[in-house]
């Protein structure tokens, strides 16, 4: 789990590869830089993979050659398009064409599927000779595309929304150059959006076309009228059979009737490998965390994932339609790709596959003799790698922070403790060989529904590279374990969810390589406030404490005006009634309890934070002013709750430990 994480109130070794040397000094923009590569696509024969680069302009699409490893750009996303956009989607239509959907996010209405994204798509064509000049065609009908068909040449399928919405199959060759001007007698798109070429056809305007296995259409969910969602099963080109339906009302999703799901209002994202299942997002749940798997038909339901992020934007499923490839998530104020550990069942001899705690099957060639592969763990930031079936012939792709590549080697150590009759998840993490480090404890953020996890951690890892032990506690109230695990930490946001990150501490500061007299504890908004009310409550274990976007005053956090009533209600059985619970609530907020703080604090806020207003880092400081208390504070002009800028990341850090350093 990332330090710097949304507060949730709302109702996300071969030469070269991470572990193969010794930790050493790592100048801190290797941490904070942007990630190389975004995400990565094999085409059809196997023999070129496309990659997502990250630039200071944006996006870009790149082209490697697998058998020479030459790789060339091919496409420039700030070059072609005006505004904020990025890439939404990238997939091989065949092995000479890639299909392309370029995103606009704009404010819409947020609960409908895909009503805040504006999108076109563009196919980017592959040179076939070196003289050749790359080639960008587009459809210019507005729509999207639904399937990509990769096992038919220059053929992919594409959704036009209306009155009656349809999918079209649509030919690679009959398209134009992107921004070329017609004449009278070019017709847009080839004229291909017509009878003949229907696949699919359903009244009204549909938001998400559901897709087989085969490819082909098999459910779509479409607005049949102004307040009505529904869901409904294609049986031929001209016939869909109504399967479920939500009414929409006042910005939200509702059951039309008791449905079998006890208040859940489960909508459809994707279509699930079995009869009547679909992959599903329940609407009714506060933040959009959890995907299930359910059966319209019998009824039943699971969570097959849980993010640690802010909230999931979309995800993507394996051909099969069995298993989730990875999800997009809002992490830390921006969009990332989280990929699934799906292959653990297969055994690997060869590194990095061998070692990686994550290994994601996230792509393969037709025949499923070349596989690609998103690898990670603990010490390794994530890298890419394309591999036969065997794991015996490994190329490498490129990697997320390829400034870290073989340069972290420390060990993540797993255990928990009983606090209170529940036993309390715990992950250490610690230079290899090091003797009594001093300890910074990282509360994460959230704090209902978020976790930290075994994977690779930036922050952790920045400490750890510098000396410092980390742990991190899933208190009470984390998600990622059961559902009563996450109902245990109901109004203990300043209770016990403090006392197991207390009791974690005290048990990790018995190990003979940890010094018991030099622990820090650092935290971002939850993981904020729970920092200071550490050190408020224990200063003789906790030296200091630092405090980044964090909550300092919670009746200020639930008295906001842009509280939704959901919301609300949300806040009251989780957090608090801040009317008949305020004095209490102000009894464990740390702005009211600054006279008890003996150690110094580090404050640190953006001044355009919507999440956690920079009025709560204020108010830490008047109060720490007025009792003369040691403190170092720094407030950001432009900075927002996360800030994810390499510059602004790199001198936040490195004053942060320069801080500890001072302290501990």
């Amino acid at each position: 789990m990332r330090l710097i994480i949304l507060f949730v109130l709302a109702a996300l070794n071969g030469a070269g590869f991470a572990g193969s040397a010794k930790a050493k000094s790592i100048a801190s923009e290797g941490f904070f830089s942007k990630s190389e590569i975004r995400h990565a696509t094999v085409s059809p024969d196997g023999q070129w993979v496309a990659t997502i680069k990250v630039t200071a302009q944006g996006n870009r699409v790149d082209l490697l050659n697998v058998k020479s490893g030459k790789e060339v750009e091919m496409l420039d996303v700030s070059k072609l398009e005006n505004g904020e956009s990025g890439i939404r989607r990238l997939v091989w239509i065949d092995n000479k064409h890639i299909a392309t959907e370029l995103s606009e996010y704009r404010k819409g209405v947020e609960d409908l599927i895909d009503s805040r994204v504006s999108s076109r798509l563009v196919i980017i064509v592959r040179p076939t000779k070196g003289s050749d000049e790359v080639r960008i065609l587009s459809v210019r009908t507005k729509g999207a595309l639904v399937h990509a068909l990769p096992a038919i040449e220059g053929e992919f399928l594409y959704a036009k929304s209306g009155a009656y919405s349809k999918v079209y199959r649509l030919n690679v060759d009959k398209l134009s150059l992107d921004g070329k001007t017609l004449t009278k007698r070019d017709r847009i798109d080839g004229g291909q959006f017509k009878k003949s070429n229907e696949v699919a056809k359903v009244k009204g305007v549909a938001t998400r076309w559901l897709i087989d296995e085969q490819g082909q259409p098999d459910a779509v969910l479409h607005i049949s009228d102004k307040e009505t969602l529904s869901l409904s099963q294609i049986e031929s080109k001209n016939k869909a059979t109504l399967l479920q339906s939500w009414a929409f009302k006042s910005n939200r999703f509702e059951a039309k009737q008791d449905d079998g799901f006890d208040g859940k209002v489960f909508i459809p994202v994707a279509k699930a490998n079995e009869p009547n299942s679909y992959f599903c997002f329940d609407k009714s749940e506060d933040v959009q965390r959890s995907i299930y798997k359910v059966n319209f038909d019998t009824k039943a339901h699971e969570v097959v994932y849980q993010s640690d992020s802010f909230k999931i934007l979309d995800f993507e499923l394996t051909a099969q339609g069995d298993q989730i490839i990875y999800v997009k998530v809002i992490n830390e104020g921006k969009v990332e790709y989280v990929y699934t550990n799906n292959t653990q069942a297969q055994s690997f001899e060869l590194e990095p596959l061998k070692s990686a705690t994550l290994r994601a099957q996230i792509g393969a060639n037709l025949d499923d003799s070349i596989k690609l592969y998103y690898l990670e763990s603990h010490n390794n930031p994530g890298q890419y790698v394309l591999s036969d079936n065997k794991g015996g012939n490994i190329v490498r792709i490129g990697s997320i922070l390829p400034k870290l590549d073989g340069q972290l080697e420390f060990d993540l150590i797993e255990s928990s403790v009983e606090v209170e009759g529940l036993n309390i998840p715990t992950l250490l993490s610690i230079a290899k060989g090091k003797k009594a480090a001093p300890l910074i404890v990282i509360p994460h953020g959230g704090p209902f529904g978020i976790f930290d996890d075994r994977y690779f951690d930036r922050d952790t890892a920045f400490f750890v590279s510098h000396g410092y032990a980390v742990l991190r506690v899933n208190f009470r109230g984390s998600g990622g374990y059961s559902k009563d695990f996450v109902e245990a930490g109901k109004k203990q946001w300043g209770k016990l969810m403090l006392e197991d990150i207390y009791q974690a501490t005290l048990a990790t500061t018995t190990r003979a390589d940890i010094d018991q007299n030099r622990v820090c504890v650092v935290g971002s908004s939850y993981g904020g406030f729970a920092a200071l009310m550490l050190s408020i409550d224990h200063p003789e274990l906790f030296k200091c404490a630092a405090t980044l976007s964090g909550v300092t005053d919670f009746n200020l956090i639930l008295n906001r005006s842009t509280n939704r009533i959901k919301t609300v209600t949300w806040n009251r059985e989780h957090h608090g009634d801040p009317f008949d619970e305020y004095e209490l609530i102000k009894q464990r907020s740390p702005v009211y309890l600054a006279q008890n703080l003996k150690n110094p604090v580090f404050i640190f806020h953006g001044e355009k934070d919507r999440i956690v207003n920079v009025e709560h880092a204020y108010r830490l400081k008047l109060m720490l002013e007025k009792y003369n208390k040691p403190f170092e504070w720094q407030i950001d002009p432009q900075g927002k709750h996360a800030f994810t800028e390499t510059k602004a990341q790199t001198e936040i850090y490195e004053k942060l430990l320069a801080f500890v350093g001072k302290h501990i």
